[in-house]
């Protein structure tokens, strides 16, 4: 809005008010006074929560790449969501991340195929401390040897930002529940096999076409 910098907060009361005859409830503006200065040259009620969210969606970014690191057993994508000195405590190895991710993808050589898919978050993110929390549900499906698996697990999340990048520096993993079953019953094709463009489970996969590397 031209000029908007300059309205009064009675104006914005007004202007408040008149939307209401609308059905809204309320209304979120934001003065804008000097984008060179970044956050500093806005005035707004919600200006002081816009870093949390950024820094909440960064933090939702990077699990999703952890799934879909591992799903495609690309080591590159799954060490990005690590800061370079990020410990990982599984129980099964507690140390150095990097060491973790290379088993993950060498294990992965194992495997008919997986799926790990993200189902619940809950993050605890104060970007003015460039620090967060979070708790990550996380379903798995797995398939090798005949036999096929559903893990379901949590991570237990710290996340740091360096130099404006948002990474995990430390990851717990907690183990829930499993099921295992056989795979007698799995058909790629059958019902299904007039979908012909087959996901696979390496980064020769049809998304990193689309998304890239």
């Amino acid at each position: 809005m031209p000029g908007g910098e300059k309205l009064s907060r009675g104006e914005i009361d007004e202007l408040t008010d008149y939307i209401k005859i609308f059905g809204a409830r309320g209304l979120a503006w934001i003065k804008v006074h000097d984008l060179s200065q970044g956050k500093e040259g806005l005035q707004s009620p919600i200006v002081k929560n816009i870093e949390d969210i950024l820094a909440e969606q960064a933090v939702r970014k990077v699990a999703t790449c952890y799934s879909r690191g591992v799903d495609r057993t690309d080591l590159d994508l799954l060490n990005s969501a690590f800061h370079e000195d990020a410990e990982v405590r599984y129980g099964s190895y507690d140390g150095h991340y990097a060491e973790f991710t290379k088993m993950v993808v060498d294990g992965q050589a194992d495997m008919d195929y997986t799926t790990h898919t993200v189902v619940n978050e809950y993050y605890d993110i104060d970007a003015s401390s460039n620090k967060g929390k979070g708790e990550i549900y996380v379903l798995a499906f797995l398939a090798a040897g005949g036999s096929e698996y559903l893990v379901a697990g949590r991570y237990i999340d710290h996340y740091e930002c360096r130099d404006g990048d948002w990474r995990i520096s430390l990851r717990q993993y907690i183990f829930d529940w499993s099921h295992t079953g056989d795979d007698s019953n799995t058909d790629p094709n059958g019902l299904f096999a007039a979908l012909t463009y087959r996901g696979k489970h390496t980064m020769d996969d049809i998304s990193y076409d689309v998304l890239g590397e």
